[in-house]
């Protein structure tokens, strides 16, 4: 997949809610909360649209910033946005291992 490059974490988080990922996702439980309705999404029932990693520019590995662009079987479109080094946030890690990536034609992979 190639993706769009974005100069900054908020430049691509702008840019992804312009294209229709307007909701929040927070990780909790290893479980997607939609913030405005708290509804439940397990890895199942979610799929990564695209996601950009930023690297801090003093190359800091405890301030590595990533966003995905998520949408789920109900058609909710949003992001979840991370910081986390390589020792830590292993629940996002272990829980985006679980979710399927959705290709260009649409179809989850």
């Amino acid at each position: 997949m190639k993706f769009k490059r974005y100069p900054s974490l908020a430049r691509a988080a702008e840019a992804l809610k312009k294209r229709g990922f307007s909701e929040q996702f927070i990780l909790e439980d290893n479980c997607l909360i939609l913030q405005e309705s708290d509804r439940e999404y397990p890895p199942a029932e979610v799929a990564i649209v695209e996601f950009h990693r930023f690297f801090p520019k003093d190359h800091n590995p405890n301030r590595i910033s990533i966003v995905f662009a998520l949408e789920t079987m109900d058609k909710i479109r949003g992001l979840l946005v991370a910081t986390y080094n390589a020792y830590g946030k292993v629940n996002l890690l272990e829980f985006m291992d679980k979710v399927k990536i959705k290709s260009r034609q649409g179809n989850a992979v």
